[in-house]
């Protein structure tokens, strides 16, 4: 079940799609581990507990904010949970995201 763009998605479907997610992050010790790639292009970042969780963007030297945003953003859409702009009901809240970082330079 994709719940982006939904305004009125069922508050089951997202309470499961959290508890799925939540268990499958707990299964992996709790936390992301990102491989970061720093190019003349940009940076791209891979997570090496899920693959599939892959993001990036065109900026050499990204903001601590614009990484953090991304990489939160390429998680949550990768468990179907909204990004942004839709309200969650029912005070259903969304897992906080432990990250750790690697960096790797070209």
């Amino acid at each position: 079940m994709n719940f982006i763009n939904r305004k009125n998605s069922n508050n089951m479907e997202l309470k499961e799609a959290l508890e799925l997610m939540i268990k499958q992050i707990d299964e992996v010790g709790g936390q992301f581990t990102f491989d970061f790639k720093v190019d003349e292009e940009g940076w791209v970042a891979k997570c090496r507990e899920f693959d599939g969780i892959v993001t990036g963007g065109s900026s050499k030297n990204p903001s601590e904010r614009e990484i953090m945003e991304a990489l939160t953003d390429s998680i949550k859409t990768a468990f179907h949970i909204p990004i942004n702009g839709l309200e969650i009901k029912n005070n259903i809240s969304l897992p906080t995201i432990s990250i750790a970082r690697e960096f790797q330079l070209t």
